[in-house]
């Protein structure tokens, strides 16, 4: 049996007969062998690590092509001496950034770029880097607000190089990832985390707090291929203002829309609607709050007649989206 162990290959089949007697013709026996120095896969995911198989226009992808090694650490090493990963950025794309080229520790495994000119991105592994390292590639982009929907955007890599004892695995392409453009959703992207009045010296009268501070915002994303814009915002109290002996403000807390205020209660309510569209897709409903005494927002009353007890008042509100029809 003259089937041999090395580096980095794997027997795969043998063609010919090995066993036999000599006879005077020729007899050819050859053993194949693949290498087997690396793994290359490739992988797309939304920001939540959920992989991206359908997307909409404006979703932020995350591309990753992680490179594994099935290679031992030498001594004295051997390194990556000329390798090369080179992906080309499908065209509904746009926006390409954080690109990461690193090892699974997180240094830095060399040189990454993308050449606008060929939209490819072409990752160099610093020669310095032993055999034996995973490499991870990644870099992010976003869907075009123009694409169709039933595009397929697609996403492969290609690894070519050779190491610094001369092992020259031949080039390997990676699986191919896709992710098909669906019809889109309209979302509450985010609500913010905490609005604060501040400290109030409640004196007789009708007293309005009409600028808050805000932490976060209240942003909409809307990636629907027709009815882009157009949608509604309920709200209501899932906690009114409560203190932390139990009193409750009643009636207090208001939201206005061009002029026209409405309690905020346990009840859902329509508080804010939107008509225009926008080219990317994002709406930052805060954005239309101000001081202003009828500009839109949430505001604070406390009536005249208002039973206040001094302390710290608390409460929670509930925002849902409502997608309307064009």
């Amino acid at each position: 049996d003259y089937q041999q162990t090395i580096e980095g290959y794997q027997f795969k089949e043998l063609q010919g007969d090995s066993e036999g007697l000599f006879t005077e013709e020729d007899q050819t026996v050859t053993y194949i062998y693949e290498d087997k120095m690396f793994d290359v896969k490739k992988a797309v995911y939304f920001n939540n690590k959920e992989l991206a198989i359908t997307v909409a226009r404006g979703d932020e992808l995350t591309y990753e092509t992680r490179l594994t090694s099935l290679l031992e650490k030498k001594s004295p090493q051997v390194s990556y001496k000329q390798f090369v990963i080179t992906i080309d950025v499908d065209s509904n794309l746009e926006n390409i950034r954080n690109l990461k080229l690193v090892t699974e520790t997180g240094d830095v495994a060399g040189k990454l770029t993308h050449n606008t000119g060929t939209n490819q991105i072409i990752g160099e592994i610093n020669p310095s880097i032993g055999q034996e390292n995973n490499i991870r590639l990644a870099y992010q982009g976003d869907v075009k607000q123009t694409v169709q929907v039933g595009n397929v955007i697609k996403a492969k890599a290609v690894v070519t190089g050779e190491y610094s004892d001369g092992k020259k695995p031949l080039p390997k392409t990676s699986n191919e990832v896709s992710s098909v453009v669906g019809e889109g959703t309209v979302i509450i992207n985010e609500i913010p985390s905490a609005l604060s009045f501040g400290e109030i010296i409640f004196e007789p009268g009708s007293k309005k707090i009409v600028n808050p501070s805000v932490a976060g915002k209240l942003e909409v994303k809307d990636t629907r291929v027709t009815g882009n814009g157009q949608w509604s915002i309920n709200a209501k109290m899932k906690k009114k203002l409560t203190s932390k002996k139990g009193e409750i403000l009643e009636k207090a807390l208001r939201y206005s829309t061009k002029g026209v205020e409405k309690v905020l209660n346990e009840n859902t309510q329509v508080v804010y609607t939107n008509q225009e569209s926008s080219a990317t897709g994002i709406y930052d409903v805060t954005k239309t709050w101000g001081a202003q005494v009828k500009a839109d927002g949430v505001k604070l009353y406390l009536e005249s007649n208002a039973t206040v007890y001094s302390g710290d008042y608390e409460g929670e509100i509930t925002w849902e989206i409502i997608p309307d029809q064009p």
